[in-house]
């Protein structure tokens, strides 16, 4: 589960449990004690190199919050190379901004559950062969990799119909 996460990593990790933003304790709120269909959730969990703000080890979701911070160049750069370091790991990653969590709360807890719902539904149903690829239950290409499903899941397609557009103005 952690993935050879090194001691300056779960040092790290536990700074951050002790010290979790706003959006951190609201959203912790709504995972802790496997609320989201039964999912067992962790905060600030050490893998690899990285400390994501959730990790569910069932399904294999990270959950990121984003702060004002993240709209920087360089920031948005790293952000991205993490991204594509823990999708190496064949892991799915959800992200939202710290106003989404505050201003759309019961939204955003929905859309990560309809993720878990999927995920649950292709972690059950994964393709037989490694380079097939499938469907996902929304209609969405989905395809098999050596290392399994290589998916980059952004907010619920439901989601994103609401909010992007509001996010962008």
């Amino acid at each position: 589960m952690y993935q050879g996460a090194k001691p300056s990593t779960f040092r790290n990790a536990a700074f951050l449990r002790k010290h979790p933003t706003k959006a951190e304790e609201i959203r912790w709120e709504r995972l802790r004690n496997n609320q989201i269909e039964g999912v067992h959730f962790r905060r600030q969990h050490p893998f690899d190199k990285y400390v994501p703000d959730f990790y569910a080890f069932s399904v294999r979701l990270v959950i990121e919050l984003d702060g004002k911070i993240h709209e920087e160049k360089s920031v948005k750069l790293t952000d991205d190379e993490r991204e594509v370091n823990l999708k190496l790991h064949s892991l799915y990653i959800l992200r939202y901004t710290n106003d989404e969590v505050y201003k759309t709360v019961d939204d955003v807890v929905e859309d990560i559950r309809l993720t878990v719902v999927e995920l649950k539904k292709m972690k059950e149903n994964k393709c037989p062969m490694k380079s097939e690829v499938c469907l996902d239950s929304f209609g969405k290409q989905v395809e098999k990799q050596d290392s399994g499903f290589i998916l980059h899941i952004m907010p619920h397609p439901d989601f994103q119909k609401k909010y992007v557009s509001s996010r962008s103005s």
